[in-house]
C-alpha cells in the first residue's frame, strides 16, 4: 500500500517479482526529480534544506561568539557542511543543535566570569536541569576537542565532568580553599584574622569569595602555593617561616580558585614572593602556567634542574609519547625558564612526583 501511494504520487516507482505479481516487490525507487517533494510529502526537510539551516544557525552563532577554542568548532562544523554533509551535530536534529549553540553562546558571553550550573541552565533555557540533563555531554564534547587548556588539563587528571566543568567555569559545588599563615581577610560582614589558626591552617569556603572582599597579608614575606596535598600538610606543619603563607593549590585550578590567587597577590606587598612548588611533569609546568596568568610575579619552588638530578632515581617512568610532548614544550616560548628542567627529564627519562621529595 506504501508503494502504491508514492507511486500514485508520483514520487516513486516500483517493480513486482516476476511470478509474484502484486505479491512480493522486486524493487522500488525515488524519483529524482521529485526528492523534494517526498520530502515534502513527508513532512522532513531535505538534504540540502538541512544543510542550509545548519550553515544559518552556525554563521549566527559564530558572529556572537569570542572564544577561539567555540569559534574553531564552529568553523569546523561548517567547513564539513560546506562539503555537503551534515555533521554529526546536525544529525541528532535542530532540537539538539539549538540547545548546544546556545549554551556555547550565553557561555561566551559570560565573558571568563564563573557561574553555578544550574543557574547557566535558568539562563540558556529557564529551566533549572536542562542543561545536565540534555546538554552538558555534548558541551564537554567540544570543549574536551576544542579548549586546549582543557585538553591539557584532562590528560593529566583524567578530570571528572564535576572538574572539567568547574575548570571551565561552571559549577556544581562549592569549592574549599586551605591556607596556613597571616592572613586577613575584610569584608562589609566585618574581619576575620586566621592567623590565629597558626600552622594547623584554615579552610574557606569558594561561596564567601565575593566582590568586596578583601584578602589582606600583613607582614608576609612570601607565599608558597603547593599541589599536592600530602607536602603541604608537611611543609605547612615543619617549614613553614613565620612570615610565610602556604596555601594548598591542588590539581588544575578553576577560574574562581585563580581569581581567589589574584586576589591574595593584589593585596600582597610588590616585594612579597609567590612560589609554586608542583610535580616536576607536563602537569606541573601546565598548572604553573595557568597560575602565572593571575600572578606574572610567580617563581618555581623545587622544580629545577637540580631537583631532578637530586630525585632521578626515585622518578616515574613514562611512556615514549609521553616525553615527546614534554620534548615539544622546548619549542614553546612561555616554557622557556624550564628549559634546563625538561632537558634534565628527557635525560633520565623520568618524572619526579612531589611526594618522593618529603
Amino acid at each position: 500500500e506504501a508503494a502504491l501511494a508514492l507511486t500514485a504520487c508520483g514520487y516513486a516507482h516500483y517493480e513486482w517479482a516476476k511470478g509474484q505479481e502484486g505479491q512480493i516487490l522486486q524493487r522500488i525507487w525515488l524519483d529524482l526529480d521529485r526528492v523534494e517533494d517526498a520530502y515534502a510529502a513527508l513532512g522532513r526537510k531535505s538534504l540540502a534544506e538541512q544543510l542550509e539551516y545548519c550553515k544559518l544557525r552556525l554563521e549566527e552563532a559564530r558572529r556572537s561568539c569570542k572564544k577561539p577554542w567555540i569559534i574553531a568548532f564552529l568553523d569546523d562544523q561548517a567547513a564539513q557542511l560546506g562539503k555537503g554533509k551534515l555533521t554529526a551535530l546536525c544529525k541528532k536534529g535542530e532540537a539538539s543543535m539549538e540547545e548546544l549553540l546556545r549554551a556555547l553562546i550565553v557561555y561566551d558571553g559570560l565573558g571568563g566570569d564563573d557561574v553555578a550550573q544550574r543557574a547557566f541552565s535558568i539562563v540558556c533555557f529557564n529551566d533549572s536541569k536542562r542543561f545536565e540533563r540534555t546538554v552538558r555531554n555534548d558541551f564537554l564534547y567540544v570543549a574536551q576537542h576544542y579548549c586546549t587548556e582543557l585538553m591539557d588539563a584532562d590528560a593529566e587528571e583524567s578530570m571528572s565532568r564535576s572538574d572539567l566543568l568547574a575548570f571551565l567555569g561552571i559549577y556544581t559545588n562549592h569549592e574549599v580553599y586551605e591556607f596556613s599563615g597571616r592572613v586577613v581577610m575584610e569584608s562589609a560582614q566585618g574581619i576575620c584574622d586566621f592567623s590565629f589558626f597558626g600552622s594547623g591552617g584554615a579552610a574557606f569556603s569558594s561561596d564567601a569569595l565575593t566582590d568586596d572582599l578583601a584578602i589582606r597579608l600583613p607582614g608576609v614575606r612570601q607565599v608558597t602555593l603547593i599541589e599536592n596535598l600530602a607536602n603541604y600538610d608537611a611543609y605547612k606543619n615543619a617549614r613553614r617561616d613565620p612570615d610565610e603563607v602556604v596555601v594548598y593549590h591542588g590539581g588544575f585550578s578553576s577560574p574562581r580558585k585563580r581569581r581567589f590567587f589574584r586576589m591574595m597577590a593584589e593585596h600582597a606587598e610588590p616585594k612579597t614572593l609567590f612560589r609554586f612548588w608542583a610535580d616536576i611533569d607536563l602537569g606541573g609546568m601546565r598548572m604553573f602556567r595557568l597560575l602565572a596568568t593571575v600572578i606574572p610575579r610567580l617563581q618555581p619552588m623545587r622544580m629545577a634542574a637540580s631537583d631532578v638530578e637530586r630525585y632521578c632515581k626515585s622518578g616515574l617512568s613514562r611512556s615514549d609519547e609521553y616525553f615527546q610532548q614534554l620534548e615539544a614544550l622546548l619549542n614553546q616560548p612561555e616554557y622557556t625558564q624550564f628549559a634546563e628542567t625538561i632537558e634534565a627529564l628527557l635525560k633520565h627519562r623520568v618524572t619526579i612526583e612531589q611526594e618522593a621529595m618529603l
